[in-house]
């Protein structure tokens, strides 16, 4: 039996009404979990970002074989290539200057850095890839279920509000 733990993750952004959202499924020897949330006030990179850390950090034992895919090449050039630079030049880009989401991108290399063997796949979105296309509809759920909530119930929820069955 497989006893590797497949990730996709998936982050989306709809700036016509400012508010992004993040999703993502884990599924292992036969279990399946999901997880979304919103991030008001974000970008789509930040909430491609927050769908990998928050299923990284969901993966309670790092000491299995585990591969995220995502749509994102920010995400896996980032995990995969460019962190290694990064931490080498103290967060900084190739010119010097910080980088864009250091906090996000520090606490996101930090919990990849935990895993015995984290491997690292991207995929075209919107082209049928099973797991890609669910996490894209409930990015695309969790933004519809904060525009339709009323403005008073939502002024009184934390910046990130997640839903998670983990």
């Amino acid at each position: 039996m497989d006893d590797k733990i497949y990730i996709n993750s998936d982050g989306g952004y709809r700036m016509t009404k400012n508010i992004g959202a993040w999703a993502f499924t884990m599924d292992w020897n036969g279990h399946h979990k999901e997880s979304f949330g919103t991030v008001p006030n974000s970008t789509s990179q930040i909430c491609e970002l927050y769908a990998a850390l928050f299923a990284l950090e969901a993966v309670k034992d790092k000491s299995k074989d585990c591969k995220l895919t995502s749509d994102s090449q920010y995400v896996i050039m980032g995990l995969s290539i460019w962190s290694k630079d990064w931490k080498v030049r103290n967060w900084r880009g190739s010119k010097g200057k910080p980088i864009e989401n250091k906090e996000i991108w520090k606490r996101l290399v930090d919990v990849a850095d935990k895993f015995k063997s984290l491997e690292f796949e991207h995929v075209n979105g919107h082209i049928g890839h099973i797991g890609n296309e669910r996490c894209d509809t409930l990015v695309n759920f969790a933004m519809d279920e904060w525009l339709s909530m009323n403005p008073y119930v939502k002024a009184s929820i934390p910046e990130l509000f997640n839903k998670s069955d983990l």
